[in-house]
């Protein structure tokens, strides 16, 4: 499936160039006890088997997600947050940027239209508490076991959302499995800085960086 999560990518180097220059900054990883797909801010992991459920616009989109969460650093902004919550919180700001952006949206994808323009941190205050012992949306944000049904975000028990985190967030760690240290944290923040700085610039240039998405890169990088 990998050649699939390419040709997403490639495609979109024309139309889309700020999402996949960005895309093309992280290893990709297949995983098949993600449900999904997930990010760390180094790598894009998948699913091959959910991948291959998905049309190739909807490939692009869950590609651009994915990188999103990177360029808004939510990989090391959650800090002592609950990571499913925090990793839905994140959904719901990013899936208005792409479907303003053109991109094909899955109908389980979480998105509601009064999260629009809001961050992470404001979002993920006004969002319920996962209920105790399960969670909703993408058991991924948990912390990568991928315990889940794939679909467990349904609004049918209390505190559930009515939809489906795109993929998963994965705290950044070292091949040993250890922790990244708060400065190596702060130099994979600098280096998102460059990529999204680098990607918008050569969007710009190709006369492909809408002004709404040229107003939330100047705020990432401000």
């Amino acid at each position: 499936a990998q050649h699939i999560v390419k040709k997403g990518i490639a495609a979109m180097i024309m139309d889309q160039p700020f999402f996949a220059m960005l895309a093309l900054q992280l290893n990709l990883r297949e995983e098949l006890t993600l449900p999904t797909l997930a990010t760390d801010a180094v790598n894009l992991l998948y699913n091959p088997n959910y991948v291959k459920t998905l049309s190739m616009e909807q490939v692009k989109a869950a590609v651009a997600h994915e990188v999103m969460h990177v360029a808004f650093m939510h990989t090391t902004r959650r800090h002592e947050r609950e990571p499913t919550k925090w990793n839905c919180a994140g959904d719901y700001c990013i899936n208005p940027i792409l479907k303003d952006s053109n991109f094909t949206l899955h109908p389980t994808w979480l998105y509601d239209d009064q999260y629009r323009e809001k961050g992470a941190e404001e979002v993920y205050l006004l969002l319920p508490e996962p209920p105790k012992g399960q969670c909703w949306g993408d058991c991924e944000a948990q912390g990568g076991d991928g315990q889940d049904d794939q679909g467990s975000g349904k609004q049918s028990k209390k505190g559930h959302l009515p939809g489906q985190a795109c993929g998963g967030l994965r705290e950044p760690k070292h091949s040993d499995g250890s922790r990244y240290s708060e400065q190596e944290q702060k130099d994979l923040e600098h280096q998102t800085k460059v990529n999204v700085s680098n990607a918008a610039t050569a969007a710009k240039n190709m006369g492909k960086l809408p002004g709404d998405l040229a107003r939330f890169v100047d705020e990432l990088l401000h």
